[in-house]
């Protein structure tokens, strides 16, 4: 499914040394997944020895990628 990201995902990517391709991998691979209020989820992924979250809104066609931490 295609990922659209949000300016504040995009500006929080470069700022915390985030790559597109581990948010992808941690989509398709998560530790846990958890709904949050307005309908977003919360998805839980390790990569490079890293505990990574990422908040997204899922869309009939696209995932909207809100935040990443």
């Amino acid at each position: 499914m295609k990922l659209v990201y949000s300016k504040h995902a995009k500006k929080r990517l470069k700022q915390r040394g985030i790559a597109e391709f581990e948010v992808e991998h941690i989509l398709q691979h998560p530790i846990s997944i958890k709904n949050l209020p307005e309908g977003l989820e919360e998805a839980v992924g390790e990569s490079n020895n890293r505990i990574i979250k990422i908040v997204f809104d899922r869309k009939e066609n696209y995932i909207k990628i809100v935040t990443v931490v």
